[in-house]
């Protein structure tokens, strides 16, 4: 169920939603995952809900309602932050003293255009906001960075030329912002400044990105696989699952975990990359 090139890599697939079997079709797209202390945290966009899953015993604990998830991160503390795509609203949620999760906040404001993702700075106490636009037909930026609590939201930075966002995170206290159009990948500093920019050529139509042992994980639309890239974002592997429509990317405990826009199940990759 996989196949990749030069990767001494092994598969395991579970499924969720109470079923022992692969469910087919877009009804529960997952377009986002994250992380934390043996969970793993996944945006349903069709269902209206944040799953959380026990990695050991491979079973839903909690699920959060939110309209349209699709882009999540967690903090270091277990703050979790979500992009309300067609509410145009961030979501927080915090833990209270028993460790389950409430929703705190949901946060408006005029400058957020179909927000996609979401990337939390420990070092700047700031969350930065993806904004899915088309320049010819709306004047937001792509970038967004909003306060630790919501509160206040600014312009943070914007690429003329550049369309579709679809991706922001932050590796090495560098912002990695991921274009579909052109395909792209434009490479921040904190304040704000252009440091470097990848251009792809029209085989890849890039999702996301992922940091993963001094590689870069790139899960390609087009062909419907993920590039391992080096340092210089050169395609050094290929890793094709038993999918077509792989979307995203998380990292715990050396194992990589993947899902998809179609289908219930979650691929879990053990790599010597």
């Amino acid at each position: 169920n996989i196949k990749s090139f030069a990767l001494n890599m092994k598969s395991e697939i579970f499924y969720y939603l109470n079923s022992n079997s692969f469910i087919d079709g877009m009804g529960n797209s997952v377009y986002d995952i994250s992380s934390l202390d043996g969970k793993i945290f996944l945006c349903e966009f069709r269902k209206n809900q944040i799953i959380i899953i026990n990695l050991e015993k491979k079973n839903i604990i909690k699920s959060l309602d939110i309209f349209s998830p699709h882009g999540i991160d967690i903090t270091k503390k277990g703050k979790i932050y979500s992009a309300s795509m067609s509410k145009n609203q961030i979501n927080l949620f915090k833990k209270n003293l028993f460790g389950i999760y409430n929703l705190k906040k949901k946060s408006s404001n005029h400058i957020l255009s179909n927000p996609v993702s979401v990337a939390f700075s420990s070092k700047k106490n700031l969350l930065y906001i993806a904004n899915w636009i088309r320049k010819k037909n709306n004047n937001s930026n792509d970038i967004i960075a909003a306060d630790s609590q919501l509160d206040n939201f600014h312009p943070f930075y914007n690429e003329e030329g550049k369309n579709l966002l679809h991706y922001i995170a932050i590796f090495n206290s560098k912002i990695y912002a991921v274009y579909r159009d052109p395909p792209s990948i434009v490479v921040l500093n904190e304040e704000s400044k252009k440091i470097d920019e990848i251009i792809f050529d029209s085989s890849i139509d890039p999702l996301s990105i992922n940091y993963f042992k001094n590689n870069f994980l790139l899960t390609n639309y087009k062909n419907g696989k993920i590039h391992v890239l080096n340092d210089q974002f050169e395609t050094t592997n290929l890793i094709s699952l038993e999918s077509s429509s792989p979307t995203n990317t998380a990292i715990m405990n050396n194992k990589i975990y993947v899902v998809e826009e179609s289908g219930n199940r979650i691929f879990e990759l053990t790599t010597k990359l």
